[in-house]
């Protein structure tokens, strides 16, 4: 014969499951002290506490916990992502003052790797500014070359081109060059 449960026995069972929940998420607590700057990981172990109390009637309260917990990590995050795009940014900034695009546009193209999809909206929309800016500047020089020539007068299309001789950017340094 099948004995019955006894009748505290799916209580107990729910006190057993919130102490590992609990424990569960003492452990990524500990662990997040010891490793705060590992987001990713992070996200992934608060996210596997998140499935288990899930699971639970009484993982509401841990959930909460949880849910407090990604914000953390995610806020942490957002903040470490901009400081490495400050970084870059100043490290673009600077070469582009210089005039060398080509340099500007490698200092955005050189995004760590843990950063590279939270930062690529950033770093997408500055290379599209520094290519437009470098391309303008080049781009009005080979106009006013260009009337300056077939107005002839060369020597003025030259002067135009002298003022981007030492802007770097490779992709129309041979169209320059060719104008010469």
């Amino acid at each position: 014969p099948e004995t019955p449960p006894e009748p505290n026995a799916p209580e107990e069972n729910n006190k057993t499951a919130a102490g590992d929940l609990e424990r569960m998420l003492k452990d990524v607590h500990d662990w997040e002290a010891k490793n705060p700057a590992a987001h990713e990981e992070l996200r992934n172990r608060y996210e596997k506490v998140g499935h288990a109390a899930e699971k639970t009637p009484l993982g509401m309260k841990v959930m909460d916990e949880v849910r407090a917990a990604l914000q953390r990590v995610d806020e942490k995050r957002a903040t470490a992502a901009d400081l490495v795009w400050k970084d870059m940014e100043k490290c673009s900034g600077e070469a582009a003052e210089k005039r060398d695009y080509d340099e500007a546009l490698r200092a955005l193209a050189d995004v760590p790797v843990p950063w590279v999809e939270f930062l690529k909206a950033r770093r997408d929309k500055a290379a599209t500014a520094l290519k437009a800016e470098a391309e303008g500047r080049i781009k009005e020089a080979q106009r006013r070359a260009v009337e300056a020539s077939a107005a002839l007068e060369p020597e003025q299309g030259l002067v135009a081109l002298k003022g981007v001789e030492n802007l770097k950017y490779a992709p129309l340094a041979e169209e320059t060059a060719t104008l010469k």
